[in-house]
């Protein structure tokens, strides 16, 4: 009776798992959402960046009419090195009139005038990563006709902004990028003694 038994007990167990195999089931609704873990340690600081102005002084001559410049080559003689880096942003002003002599206005480059001819010609700026370039476009003939004033003590600032966070601000701002007073309000940039390069 005993081996009876035995014999059903173990053809049932068998008949069970059979009877288990098949299609698996829908998957069921998710659980509760476990408690907040612990908040980790502070992490290292990061690298502080912010925003620089330098302010160069050039002349142009002909027959090019331009001036290329490392920012490497000037570090030596400025207080703050200034360093573009990859990502950084690099906007140009060209000094375009004064209120005094120590309130400047200032003007995004490209800024363009007209002689007493009528004819045109604009300053113009250009990037290619530590090297910037100024220089003067217009048809040659209007090139050779261009006044003293407009070629001597020409007065430009530069401005750049890293291309990452920064003083709480994005490289890639609202502001209008045109309008110098209001970049530099942006970027909490204090421009009341700006390094200068006199070049010529």
């Amino acid at each position: 009776m005993k081996k009876l038994l035995q014999f059903i007990l173990i053809l049932a167990v068998s008949l069970g798992q059979v009877a288990c195999e098949g299609d698996e089931g829908p998957v069921g609704p998710a659980g509760p959402t476990g408690d907040q873990g612990p908040i980790g340690p502070q992490g290292p600081p990061g690298e502080t960046q912010v925003a620089q102005v330098f302010e160069i002084v050039v002349d142009f001559e002909a027959p090019d009419y331009q001036f290329g410049f490392d920012i490497a080559d000037y570090n030596e003689i400025l207080e703050t090195e200034v360093v573009i880096n990859e990502f950084d942003v690099v906007l140009a002003y060209k000094a375009i009139g004064a209120l005094d002599d120590e309130t400047p206005f200032w003007g995004a480059l490209p800024q363009s005038y007209n002689l007493a001819s009528g004819q045109q010609f604009t300053y113009k700026f250009a990037q290619a990563e530590q090297i910037l370039l100024l220089y003067i476009s217009a048809a040659e003939a209007t090139l050779g006709q261009l006044p003293e004033d407009r070629l001597t003590e020409q007065y430009f600032r530069f401005v750049v902004i890293p291309g990452e966070y920064m003083n709480g601000r994005k490289a890639t701002p609202t502001v209008d990028l045109t309008d110098y007073q209001k970049v530099i309000e942006y970027y909490r940039i204090n421009d009341t003694n700006v390094q200068r390069i006199k070049v010529n």
